[in-house]
């Protein structure tokens, strides 16, 4: 177990620089300073995009119905020393200042400061983790190709450090890190005689998901609001939905109670993985109107009515609970007017009521997760599982065998509990791995997932809106999933089938989670945010 050992040393060393490197003091003072009379809205760290609008989420936030949720933008420019303002809102004027409404701001060229070093530390180590997977790949089955998806993740790593102005990929490191436990978990129950399909399953799955990444972030760099194409895209979106729906219910198979897989050769996949990317757009995207506007409703409510019905028509409980956060979170974002965001959580609360009532299938988890004459306070020690052990607690069970009895703080390699129980590499991939490498990398885990987290939060004022709006339903997905599948797997929450990001195997997990990792990662200083900044200032 030397080499699990040294895994988690590295691993520990990986999170704590990366901690120390997310909250050390950073002066980035690259954006306008936008004041009015003295009261100072903004100070140059909001980034070289400032917005002013009524949204919750612009930089400077005017409150009057007269100001459009997105009335102006302005870009600084740190060679030429100059800024551009686009005004979307009709009725400001630039005279004297930029007035608005009852307001007249002053902008103000921002006094540059900049600290970006050390970032090559968490780089490192993140490298050499992946170095030491690939080794232990290679002592298992005996051939080099089977380390061929960590070659890959090591090409994305060195990438990643290259693109950056300020030399520090930590959500890239981060996305590597658990890859490679993607990797675990697509090639577990090969043998080294023949690994072949396991280790072409791995290299598919990881190419997917920093393809889709790419992709994601390449996407995100349109300009929306330039060209006005968030109505059209959003209409793609919805008919996309539409579209996916009718695919599932006519061609969906059977598994684990969920009528959401669908096999096209030697590929399976889960439409409703999709869906879920297609909703989050359509609900999120600005539109330059009001949330609560007829068509603005129609469009909200009426997707999210339809998703809700596709999610009880599959009976699949983890699709549903991802689109109640997706809806959720949508309307806090969006909506500027509390009262309807109440009323419109209040009805998605009921909604999700409503599916115990509606779904036979939902219900019956929820009831052999609860035990009988159990309290909810009694259920999230897990003691339902043992209620129902040769039932619904067969598989968390023997999670927790397995995790804890058999992986102990190290990890066992000699005996697998997890041999004939199914879904051991998806719904259970936490436990798996705990297994192999020990319950310490459950910890290290959720330590690598509160560092995506904290760096993704203090970065996100480094891109425009449209990208902050996409990074937050991002990163709560990405947070909920994990969550869902680390708490489902033993136990402690009803087992809802929602896999690990980027540790569950899975290819249409690959594709949705991809895509998510590339928005939360385009958050991140990248050279676009400095590619105006004089040769030779960055060190």
């Amino acid at each position: 177990m030397t080499m699990n050992i040294l895994q988690d040393l590295v691993l520990t060393l990986f999170i704590l620089s990366s901690a120390w490197l997310i909250f050390r003091e950073r002066k980035v003072r690259l954006g306008v300073i936008v004041s009015e009379g003295g009261k100072k809205y903004t100070d140059g760290r909001q980034g070289i995009v400032t917005t002013i609008g009524r949204s919750l989420s612009s930089d400077v936030r005017l409150k009057e119905h007269s100001v459009s949720r997105l009335q102006a933008v302005i870009s600084y420019n740190a060679k030429t020393k100059r800024y551009d303002m686009t005004e979307y809102g009709k009725i400001g004027s630039c005279s004297n200042g930029y007035r608005v409404a009852s307001h007249t701001l002053q902008f103000n060229l921002p006094v540059e400061e900049r600290c970006f070093e050390f970032g090559f530390i968490p780089t490192i180590l993140s490298a050499l983790f992946v170095i030491l997977q690939a080794l232990s790949v290679y002592k298992s089955f005996g051939s080099f190709k089977a380390a061929i998806p960590h070659i890959i993740l090591l090409c994305f790593i060195a990438a990643a450090y290259i693109i950056r102005a300020d030399r520090q990929p930590i959500t890239e490191s981060v996305f590597a890190i658990l890859l490679t436990y993607y990797v675990d978990a697509t090639m577990y129950g090969s043998t080294a005689n023949d690994f072949t399909a396991g280790m072409m399953s791995a290299v598919i799955g990881v190419v997917l998901y920093t393809a889709f990444s790419l992709i994601m972030r390449l996407f995100l760099k349109i300009d929306m609001d330039k060209y006005n194409l968030h109505p059209i895209f959003r209409i793609a979106a919805v008919a996309a939905i539409l579209g996916i729906i009718i695919l599932n219910l006519a061609l969906a198979e059977e598994k684990n109670g969920a009528y959401n897989w669908i096999t096209v050769g030697p590929i399976t996949f889960q439409p409703s993985e999709i869906v879920k990317l297609l909703l989050a757009f359509v609900l999120i995207v600005p539109t330059g109107k009001q949330f609560y506007s007829v068509n603005n409703l129609i469009i909200i409510l009426g997707t999210s009515i339809t998703c809700f019905v596709y999610g009880l028509m599959i009976k699949d409980i983890g699709v549903l609970l991802q689109f109640g956060i997706i809806f959720v979170i949508a309307v806090l974002i969006q909506n500027t007017n509390f009262l309807y965001s109440i009323l419109m959580i209040v009805a998605g609360i009921a909604g999700c009521k409503a599916v115990l009532h509606i779904s036979s299938t939902a219900a019956a988890r929820i009831e052999g997760w609860l035990g009988e004459g159990k309290s909810l306070f009694e259920s999230l020690t897990a003691s339902g599982i043992f209620d129902n052990y040769d039932d619904y607690g067969y598989q968390p069970v023997h999670a927790l065998v397995a995790a804890f009895k058999n992986g102990g703080l190290i990890g066992n390699g000699k005996f697998d509990v997890l041999k004939y129980i199914e879904a051991a590499n998806s719904d259970l991939a936490t436990s798996m791995l705990a297994q192999k490498h020990g319950y310490l990398i459950l910890f290290l885990l959720l330590g690598m997932y509160i560092v995506l987290l904290f760096n993704t939060v203090l970065t996100l004022r480094q891109k425009n809106k449209t990208q902050q709006v996409f990074t937050c339903i991002g990163i709560s997905l990405m947070v909920f999933a994990m969550a869902l599948n680390l708490c489902g797997t033993f136990g402690i929450v009803a087992l809802t089938g929602v896999v690990s990001p980027a540790i569950s195997d899975g290819i249409s997990a690959a594709i949705s989670y991809g895509c998510l990792f590339g928005v939360i990662s385009s958050t991140s200083m990248s050279k676009e945010y400095l590619n105006t900044i004089k040769k030779g200032e960055l060190s």
